[in-house]
């Protein structure tokens, strides 16, 4: 599928003032978006391959999301009074999001340090260390050394940060859903997360 390119009017968040206000300090006047996507389901196992949903949106960036989802009965789910356990029982095999920047970070940088009478230099260390405060009390130590490392980089040179999640063995989104509302600091060993900037 693809779709685009679609022009999108920034009067369209004339209902929400505080949002237009960033979009118009950010200095974008309208926004020119493509989405293309591209994947496939294989009935006999119950597999969807989602190989690339992706969004352009010119001088912003681009955002591309890809996995694998296994024991995805589209048929159960969609039949079934049981919907929600049906599909607390498909499986994550593995995810991707990846994040190319198209200029929308250093808009937001100078916005920052326009506002706050500071240097480029300071709001990216400024950034850095509240990554490093917020995850230092996520209860994985591992896990924040490494997101805090990765955004660092990408502030610094914004160029790609991508997400990835690759269990040894594919995980329930029952599993998932549950370590998310009682054991937070379990999800990046679980589904065994990677933080990668500028590669």
């Amino acid at each position: 599928m693809h779709a685009g390119p679609i022009a999108v009017k920034t009067d369209l968040l004339s209902t929400m003032p505080s949002y237009r206000r960033v979009v118009e300090l950010l200095g974008y006047k309208d926004f020119v978006v493509n989405v293309a996507s591209e994947g496939g389901y294989d009935d006999k196992s119950d597999t969807l391959t989602l190989s690339s949903f992706a969004i352009d949106t010119a001088n912003v960036g681009k955002l591309t999301i890809s996995g694998k989802f296994s024991g995805m009965s589209l048929g159960r789910i969609a039949t079934k009074s049981d919907s929600v356990g049906t599909t607390a029982q498909a499986k994550l095999d593995n995810l991707q999001i990846h994040f190319a920047n198209g200029g929308v970070v250093e808009r937001v940088i100078d916005m920052q340090a326009k506002s706050s009478g500071s240097s480029r230099d300071e709001i990216v260390e400024q950034a850095t260390a509240v990554v490093a405060v917020t995850f230092m009390f996520s209860g994985n130590a591992g896990f924040a050394d490494k997101i805090t490392g990765a955004v660092g980089t990408f502030l610094a040179d914004p160029k790609t940060l991508t997400f990835t999640a690759a269990p040894a063995k594919p995980v329930t989104l029952g599993q998932i859903f549950a370590a998310a509302i009682g054991a937070k600091e379990t999800l990046p060993d679980l589904l065994s997360v990677d933080v990668k900037a500028n590669e």
